[in-house]
């Protein structure tokens, strides 16, 4: 047997309820953002008293191309606002932490020679986080010698500012 279909007063009332979840998942998450809505209409190029309805739940109900407007401008995905709004269920376990999908917003906001440059600027890091083995994790066996050596590879490692080679 088919499941019944609801009444339009029940679905209507339901898409209602969109909004005023939205709304205040926005407003939050601006507050812990500490950027104002006028900052985020900015980012998200809404105006700000489309911005303003959308955060109250007056009538608005974004398309999805405003949702992903809002989700760039506060560093978050269409699932994460789809999911504030109530209209799709939480995924069982994030694949990115919050500060990583951040970070990944931001890049993606870059120009391409910036994000190469992010680019190289975190490889840079990393080759420099993993240059030295951890001896300290030896230190207790009082029979292993300890001894900070590079790891393989670490002299011709990324550099962050590469030294221009004289031509001759």
């Amino acid at each position: 047997m088919p499941a019944p279909v609801p009444p339009r007063d029940a679905a209507s009332s339901a898409s209602q309820d969109i909004g005023p979840k939205l709304g205040s998942w926005i407003r939050a998450t601006r507050g812990v953002q500490g950027i104002s809505q006028r900052q985020l209409a900015e980012r998200s190029t809404l105006s700000r008293s489309y911005l303003c309805d959308i955060e109250r739940g007056r009538g608005a109900q974004p398309s999805v191309t405003t949702i992903d407007k809002l989700a760039k401008a506060l560093g978050a995905t269409r699932a994460e606002l789809m999911q504030a709004a109530g209209l799709i269920d939480s995924p069982a376990a994030p694949r990115e932490t919050d500060p990583e999908r951040r970070l990944l917003a931001i890049v993606r906001d870059l120009s391409e020679t910036s994000q190469a440059a992010v680019t190289k600027f975190a490889k840079f890091l990393q080759a420099e986080e993993h240059r030295w083995l951890q001896p300290a994790l030896l230190a207790e066996q009082a029979d292993i010698v300890v001894e900070h050596r590079p790891t393989p590879g670490s002299g011709t490692g990324p550099t962050l500012f590469p030294i221009d080679e004289p031509t001759g």
